[in-house]
């Protein structure tokens, strides 16, 4: 009885010399393909098998008796037809699957292999081997295209210990999987891709748009949910086939279209992460603004659901972890609770605190090395604020909800954006939150214009010898004053500087023989001025 997982459902490379019917991902097999000298591989040549039952467009090669005998070769019921009814159901798969593929969703058909098999058909040998479609030939069938002839392997029992004694589920999914990848291969059969990241997981997300009700796909979640730190196109093995629900979130929130799309500009671009790139460049969108918002389409699954995020996502059976939670502010110093990999994630989670009024500040700072982006969800009973934060190298951003204890939680998920190659490392960085208690009615907006100039956070507050004061300047660089001032209005100390367009930040070591208590300082910039309270600790 063959078993899940099906972990290398398209392999390329086979070869007695190097490997053994076993291997961990497309890719590992895919990069093997340069060192063997014959194609296909020997282990992996079209068999000779007893039977051949046909369909409008697949010959099906299978044994009723051997090792390779279908599932119940006696069992001719429906229809009885002298055929064996696992490979009755088969057929239907695959017509229903190529089907869906070419007329519904408009992808171009797999190229047809001249009678490689018989005849023009596309060709099927039902053995052992549990899903594996080999690209076989070249072919100018589309010209232009880095295109390949293919057929495929698909087991002749493919119970699993899901459904230990029913085949059909696995075997529906195995169909529209390796079909799919045949459809693939009419576009470019051998990108750059190591692994094949795109060509996988959009596999299993095929299989969803044929059979919408089995969910086998959903057994996979867990191998990239919980492993979503980990970089999206360079992990590979499970991880990849987890990761259907980039493919998800693309079709849902641009449509079926964007998938055939970004395998159509494939066949100009050596890597299917460019390709993607370059679609949503057309559609005036990039691959790291999409990433933020599919971020948050991970976090609102399973039972943190919510409507206007996956159409399914209430019934996947795991979602993201958070990789820390805050109830306690301020936090201090909080150096990097999980590193993310390139295109990986890691989620922050900020709990509101019994102030009835009071605002968020949180001060995060990327590394030397890796820029990163920040997506911010402040999460209300019946909405959601959204904003998304691009840090550079070495620099921080000011992340700010204001009348945080209305929230219900605030979410930061944290990534290394796309830098237009593969890069194998992970990013770090380090953040402070804080509570503000003086209150401000207004609330953070996407798409609010930026004030000119606010004070947005001091910390610590109370200091007890050297406090930060940060401040948002939107205008042109302008010189700045601040004076600092006792309860009683005396001076107590100034000093100036330059205010630049963007965040600014002040840092005040009080004098020795400044006394403690509460001081009052007074910025002003171009006729603007702003006045804020602070405590010194002595």
């Amino acid at each position: 009885m063959k078993t899940l997982f099906k972990m290398s459902a398209m392999l390329f490379v086979l070869s007695a010399n190097v490997f053994c019917l076993e291997w961990n991902t497309t890719g590992e097999l895919l990069a093997a393909k340069k060192y063997l000298a014959d194609w296909p591989p020997l282990l992996l040549t079209r068999p000779y098998l007893q039977h051949i039952f046909e369909t409008d467009r697949f010959m099906i090669h299978y044994d009723t008796d051997g090792p390779n005998a279908v599932y119940n070769p006696d069992e001719d019921f429906n229809p009885a037809d002298g055929v064996p009814d696992y490979i009755n159901r088969m057929a239907d798969y695959l017509e229903l699957s190529y089907n869906v593929y070419l007329n519904e969703l408009g992808f171009d058909r797999p190229p047809p292999d001249f009678g490689a098999g018989g005849n023009e058909k596309y060709d099927i040998y039902v053995t052992d081997i549990i899903g594996i479609t080999v690209a076989e030939d070249p072919t100018d069938y589309y010209p232009g295209r880095p295109a390949y002839t293919a057929y495929s392997f698909i087991g002749h029992d493919l119970r699993t210990q899901h459904n230990p004694n029913d085949p059909l589920p696995f075997l529906k999914a195995t169909c529209s999987h390796e079909l799919f990848h045949a459809f693939q291969l009419a576009y470019r059969a051998f990108p750059s891709d190591n692994p094949y990241w795109w060509y996988e997981l959009t596999a299993n997300w095929a299989e969803e748009r044929v059979f919408d009700d089995i969910n086998e796909i959903y057994y996979y979640l867990p191998e990239y949910f919980l492993k979503v730190d980990r970089s999206i196109y360079l992990t590979g093995g499970s991880h990849m086939y987890g990761a259907w629900v980039l493919a998800e979130y693309l079709s849902e929130k641009y449509g079926d279209d964007i998938i055939k799309t970004i395998f159509s500009k494939l066949i100009n671009y050596e890597n299917s992460i460019s390709a993607i790139n370059a679609v949503l460049a057309e559609m005036n969108l990039n691959i790291n603004d999409c990433f933020a918002e599919f971020t948050r389409w991970n976090y609102f699954t399973g039972n943190r659901w919510r409507h206007g995020y996956f159409e399914e996502g209430a019934y996947f059976p795991v979602s993201v972890p958070i990789s820390i939670t805050h109830t306690i502010y301020p936090t201090g110093v909080i150096e990097t609770p999980k590193s993310v990999e390139n295109l990986g994630c890691a989620y922050i989670e900020f709990i509101k605190p019994d102030q009835l009024k009071a605002n968020l500040n949180v001060f995060f700072y990327a590394d030397p090395i890796h820029p990163l982006y920040v997506a911010l969800t402040a999460i209300y009973s019946n909405s959601t604020l959204e904003r998304v934060f691009q840090i550079e190298r070495n620099h921080r951003a000011v992340i700010r909800v204001n009348d945080f204890a209305s929230t219900e939680r605030v979410i930061l998920s944290v990534f290394w954006p796309y830098e237009g190659m593969p890069l194998v490392d992970t990013a770090s960085y380090y953040y402070v939150a804080e509570i503000d208690t003086i209150y401000s009615e207004i609330e953070t907006q996407q798409n609010q214009p930026p004030i000119d100039f606010e004070i947005t956070s001091v910390y610590p507050n109370p200091f007890n010898s050297r406090c930060l004061i940060n401040f948002d300047w939107n205008r042109q660089e302008r010189n700045y004053q601040i004076r600092f001032y006792d309860v009683c209005g005396r001076l107590i100390d100034r000093f100036d500087g330059v205010a630049r367009y963007g965040n600014n930040t002040i840092s005040w070591c009080p004098q020795s023989s400044v006394a403690g208590g509460v001081y009052f300082y007074s910025i002003s910039i171009d006729g603007l001025q702003r006045t804020n309270k602070i405590m010194f600790l002595k």
